[in-house]
C-alpha cells in the first residue's frame, strides 16, 4: 500500500489532476500490485474541487483508495482544515467512484465522525483507519492515546498506525 502525494516541477505540492494520473501510472509501471492511495489532504488545499482532482481519474490512473481526513486538524505551524460537509461530500464521491477510503485519525473525534458517515451509509466495512499519532495539535506517540483509538474504532476495521515528525520511529520503550 502506497500513500501518494504529488509534486509539481519545482517540488511544491500539487492537487493537480494531470499530475496525479503520471504519478501513479509510473507506481503502478514499477509496482503493479501495490494498492494506490492518493491524498486528498485539506492541508494546502481546502477547496473540494481541488481536494477531489486524484479521484476524478480514469483506468490505470485511477487510485485504488485515497485519504480521507475525518476532521480539522491543527498541526505545528498551519491547519489542515477538513469541514463536515466536505468530509461528507468525499466521502460520498469515494463512494461513487468504488474508491475505497483510508480513513485517516489523529484524535477520538475523528473516529467519532467515521460512526457519523457509517450511520449515513457514506462509507463500509471493511473500514481501513490509518490513526496518526504524535502532532502537537491532536493524540500523542502513547500508548494510551492508542489505545483509547484503537479501543473505539468501530467493528470491521482494520488500522496502521504511524508516528508524525519525531515519532516516526518506534519508541524505544514501546518495544
Amino acid at each position: 500500500m502506497l500513500h501518494l502525494h504529488a509534486r509539481a516541477a519545482d517540488g511544491s505540492p500539487s492537487c493537480d489532476r494531470a499530475v496525479f494520473g503520471e504519478l501513479v501510472a509510473a507506481v503502478r509501471g514499477r509496482v503493479p500490485d501495490a494498492i494506490i492511495v492518493t491524498t486528498t489532504s485539506g492541508r494546502r488545499a481546502p477547496e473540494l474541487g481541488l481536494r477531489a482532482a486524484s479521484l476524478t481519474l480514469e483506468g490505470e490512473q485511477k487510485p485504488d483508495m485515497a485519504s480521507l481526513t475525518l476532521g480539522s486538524v491543527n498541526f505545528s505551524s498551519e491547519a489542515s482544515v477538513s469541514a463536515p460537509s466536505t468530509v461528507m461530500r468525499l466521502a460520498a464521491i469515494l463512494q461513487e467512484r468504488g474508491i475505497r477510503p483510508e480513513l485517516e485519525v489523529f484524535d477520538l473525534g475523528m473516529v467519532n465522525f467515521a460512526k457519523v458517515l457509517i450511520d449515513k451509509g457514506l462509507i463500509g466495512p471493511p473500514f481501513y483507519f490509518n490513526i496518526l499519532l504524535g502532532n502537537p495539535g491532536s493524540a500523542q506517540a502513547s500508548l494510551l492515546h492508542l489505545g483509547t483509538l484503537v479501543a473505539d474504532l468501530p467493528p470491521q476495521s482494520v488500522r496502521a498506525v504511524a508516528g508524525i515528525g519525531r515519532h516516526q520511529a518506534l519508541p524505544t520503550h514501546w518495544v
